[in-house]
Protein backbone atom coordinates (compact mmCIF):
# COMPACT_ATOMS: atom_id res chain seq x y z
CA UNK A 1 0.00 0.00 0.00
CA UNK A 2 0.85 3.35 -0.19
CA UNK A 3 2.19 5.40 2.96
CA UNK A 4 -0.62 7.84 4.78
CA UNK A 5 2.18 10.79 3.19
CA UNK A 6 2.33 9.63 0.07
CA UNK A 7 -1.45 9.30 -0.64
CA UNK A 8 -1.36 13.38 -1.79
CA UNK A 9 1.45 12.84 -4.25
CA UNK A 10 -0.58 9.91 -5.42
CA UNK A 11 -3.53 11.70 -6.02
CA UNK A 12 -1.39 14.52 -8.12
CA UNK A 13 0.58 11.97 -10.12
CA UNK A 14 -2.72 10.37 -11.16
CA UNK A 15 -5.00 13.58 -12.01
CA UNK A 16 -1.62 14.86 -14.03
CA UNK A 17 -1.78 11.41 -15.73
CA UNK A 18 -5.44 11.71 -16.41
CA UNK A 19 -4.87 15.31 -17.67
CA UNK A 20 -2.31 14.72 -20.12
CA UNK A 21 -3.73 11.66 -21.74
CA UNK A 22 -6.72 13.84 -22.46
CA UNK A 23 -4.75 16.57 -23.67
CA UNK A 24 -2.70 13.95 -25.77
CA UNK A 25 -4.12 10.76 -26.02
CA UNK A 26 -1.93 8.52 -28.06
CA UNK A 27 1.87 10.02 -26.08
CA UNK A 28 0.45 11.05 -22.57
CA UNK A 29 3.13 11.35 -20.36
CA UNK A 30 5.65 10.06 -22.32
CA UNK A 31 5.00 12.60 -25.34
CA UNK A 32 5.83 15.11 -22.36
CA UNK A 33 8.56 13.87 -21.41
CA UNK A 34 10.05 13.46 -25.05
CA UNK A 35 9.26 16.90 -25.33
CA UNK A 36 11.16 18.06 -22.12
CA UNK A 37 14.23 16.03 -23.10
CA UNK A 38 14.18 17.52 -26.99
CA UNK A 39 14.01 21.12 -25.07
CA UNK A 40 16.52 19.66 -22.34
CA UNK A 41 19.28 18.77 -25.07
CA UNK A 42 18.57 22.03 -27.22
CA UNK A 43 19.74 24.06 -23.60
CA UNK A 44 22.73 21.84 -23.35
CA UNK A 45 23.78 22.63 -26.79
CA UNK A 46 22.66 26.17 -26.90
CA UNK A 47 24.60 26.02 -22.86
CA UNK A 48 27.97 24.27 -24.64
CA UNK A 49 27.91 27.15 -27.91
CA UNK A 50 27.86 29.84 -24.65
CA UNK A 51 30.47 28.65 -23.09
CA UNK A 52 32.78 28.14 -26.03
CA UNK A 53 31.71 31.82 -26.82
CA UNK A 54 33.19 32.66 -23.48
CA UNK A 55 36.25 30.85 -23.75
CA UNK A 56 36.65 33.04 -27.22
CA UNK A 57 36.02 35.88 -25.76
CA UNK A 58 38.52 35.48 -22.68
CA UNK A 59 41.58 33.91 -25.03
CA UNK A 60 40.88 37.60 -27.08
CA UNK A 61 40.72 39.49 -24.28
CA UNK A 62 44.02 37.66 -22.65
CA UNK A 63 45.35 38.40 -26.30
CA UNK A 64 44.29 41.91 -26.55
CA UNK A 65 46.03 42.95 -23.25
CA UNK A 66 48.86 41.29 -23.92
CA UNK A 67 49.65 43.22 -27.49
CA UNK A 68 48.48 46.52 -25.01
CA UNK A 69 50.95 45.78 -22.41
CA UNK A 70 53.62 44.63 -25.64
CA UNK A 71 52.85 48.05 -27.13
CA UNK A 72 53.34 50.16 -24.34
CA UNK A 73 57.00 48.89 -24.18
CA UNK A 74 57.06 49.51 -27.72
CA UNK A 75 56.18 52.81 -27.28
CA UNK A 76 57.80 54.03 -23.66
CA UNK A 77 60.73 51.22 -23.32
CA UNK A 78 61.84 51.17 -19.79
CA UNK A 79 64.64 53.03 -19.11
CA UNK A 80 67.91 52.08 -16.91
CA UNK A 81 68.19 55.24 -15.39
CA UNK A 82 64.59 55.91 -14.87
CA UNK A 83 64.93 55.23 -11.09
CA UNK A 84 67.93 57.77 -11.03
CA UNK A 85 65.13 60.47 -12.06
CA UNK A 86 63.39 60.02 -8.71
CA UNK A 87 66.06 61.21 -6.53
CA UNK A 88 66.76 64.15 -8.75
CA UNK A 89 64.68 67.32 -7.55
CA UNK A 90 61.84 68.57 -9.14
CA UNK A 91 62.85 72.26 -9.10
CA UNK A 92 66.38 73.51 -9.25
Amino acid sequence: GVEDYQKMDVVNSIVYEASTRVKDPIHGCAGVVHQMQKKISKLEAQLAATQAEVVSMRSKRDELASLVIAGSHVLHPPQEDDNDQLLEPLWE
